[in-house]
């Protein structure tokens, strides 16, 4: 006789694919120095850091991030961010950064006017009334009083990113062109980063 018996199918475990945040910073010391902080916020996600001391132009970076696109040939999970600062730069020289990040929706660019500092300020007020970038560096140290391009204060940035991210949509909202008023988009970047680690 033949025993009846129940046929067991063993689960084929599997593991989503994790994204990877491919960042091409103006900046070869914030920058980095910042998405360290984010690293340690978000231990589930995968930031990569793509530096260059002396290519730093808008352009220079666009062309950088392209050839690595190229070079690579980077899957559906690979997220491209460029990371740049309006500083001195015309309107010429980031637009084709803009219109890059509309061509997929894994290309991003987050812009800061004047520079990256100010995203870094938001983390502590709202940012009103800065004349320049030697004006928002003076202001950023009134609330890290040791604060350095490659070091910045985790403990002091953590608590308030979310106050950060807060500040910069309220300014985005006001704002109505890159030139004209200090805004920044790194909290696009961030928020995705932060959501990311939430949904891993």
């Amino acid at each position: 006789m033949v025993k009846n018996f129940r046929k067991f199918t063993r689960a084929i475990a599997t593991r989503p694919y994790r994204r990877i945040f491919r960042i091409f910073p103006e900046g070869y010391e914030t920058e980095p120095s910042y998405f360290e902080v984010i690293r340690k916020l978000c231990p589930d996600v995968h930031i990569s850091i793509h530096c260059h001391s002396s290519n730093t132009h808008p352009q220079q970076i666009l062309a950088r991030a392209k050839k690595f696109i190229n070079d690579k040939k980077l899957g559906k999970h690979d997220l491209i961010w460029l990371v740049v600062d309006v500083d001195y730069h015309d309107k010429k020289d980031l637009q084709p950064l803009i219109d890059w990040a509309k061509e997929n929706k894994n290309y991003g660019a987050a812009i800061s006017n004047p520079n990256f500092e100010y995203w870094i300020l938001l983390h502590f007020e709202k940012g009103d009334g800065i004349k320049n970038m030697k004006d928002c560096e003076n202001r950023l140290k009134k609330h890290l009083p040791n604060y350095k391009k490659n070091y910045l204060d985790e403990k002091k940035l953590i608590p308030n990113i979310t106050t950060a991210i807060t500040n910069a949509k309220n300014k985005h909202r006001q704002s109505q062109d890159w030139h004209s008023d200090h805004h920044t988009t790194v909290y696009e970047l961030v928020e995705s980063i932060i959501s990311t680690n939430k949904s891993s």
